[in-house]
């Protein structure tokens, strides 16, 4: 408890506690995570990042490891410390294959335990995480980019020169502009993918919804058509082709078909109306035949009205 406070009297305004900050800020992280959206974490980013993955953090740096000054107030912007390099990283890539690197240190904060997912990339003399990766989660030419600093390679400048020479950002290192130039590349292909799906999406939504849209006017099918026996369906066969609600080529022909037989069923029944008044107009096979006709075409109209 005597360290804790402490730390919490030396590093007041560090250990202030924001709750919406926080909410925000993991609530964005997650986002990020659950969508594959690239992702490069610089110092609290970056435990932001190790904590939403399941990592956990040291309170105060310098208080639970020592041997390292993470934090220097009188020489915020100048103050660096070495950190050793793992070869076979995007980190040694980007600095050249350099086995070490001298950097800028703004924390009291930092990585404990190392979530599974990531791989570390650097580390302080005192042994603290100081740059990670997911493996996994990482080619930006796919638009795959999930990566934790704990250092400001984006502040790695002359700050005499920047702020009271000609202005001009001078890198302490060529590779410091190549991470976020690796990370802007995979946020570019990623927004294409992104745009790329959308108007995949719509135009697979204008597909569907246009499809039920003439399923509700044609019904049935080519398949539905080619079932057809003498003219008629079964009701059943008829039932489950509306609820898949399929919109084959040509499936209008059962529809056309029935309107016909509709038609014929009306002419049917008006020459029987005339048989009765003028029996003596039509034999008895020709009634017969009639008749015939009539019961066919009700029992095909019936059938193509069941539910």
């Amino acid at each position: 408890e005597a360290e804790k406070d402490e730390v919490l009297r030396t590093h007041t305004s560090d250990t202030q506690h924001d709750p919406i900050r926080d909410e925000i800020e993991m609530h964005l992280v997650r986002k990020c995570l659950s969508d594959g959206i690239p992702m490069l974490g610089i110092c609290r980013g970056s435990q932001m990042i190790n904590v939403a993955c399941g990592g956990s953090l040291y309170f105060d740096v310098e208080t639970q490891l020592g041997g390292v000054t993470h934090l220097d107030k009188d020489n915020y912007d100048g103050h660096r410390h070495k950190i050793t390099i793992a070869q076979g990283t995007p980190l040694a890539r980007w600095f050249d294959g350099a086995e070490t690197l001298q950097v800028n240190s703004y924390h009291h904060q930092g990585v404990c335990r190392l979530a599974d997912r990531f791989k570390a990339m650097a580390w302080t003399n005192d042994g603290l995480v100081e740059a990670f990766y997911d493996p996994d989660a990482f080619d930006p030419s796919l638009g795959r980019y999930l990566v934790g600093l704990q250092f400001h390679p984006e502040r790695l400048v002359d700050v005499e020169r920047a702020l009271h020479g000609d202005g001009k950002l001078v890198y302490d290192y060529a590779g410091c502009p190549r991470v976020v130039e690796d990370f802007v590349k995979a946020a570019a292909v990623f927004q294409r993918g992104q745009t790329r799906s959308r108007k995949e999406n719509a135009h697979a939504r204008l597909v569907r919804n246009t499809s039920f849209s003439v399923a509700s006017n044609r019904v049935l099918t080519d398949a539905a058509w080619s079932q057809q026996v003498n003219g008629t369906l079964l009701a059943d066969q008829i039932q489950r082709l509306n609820w898949l609600g399929a919109t084959v080529h040509n499936g209008s022909q059962f529809a056309e078909a029935n309107r016909a037989h509709r038609g014929l069923l009306t002419t049917a029944h008006k020459l029987v109306n005339k048989a009765k008044f003028e029996a003596g107009t039509m034999s008895d096979a020709e009634l017969d035949l009639l008749q015939s006709a009539v019961d066919r075409l009700s029992s095909i109209i019936a059938q193509a009205r069941q539910e």
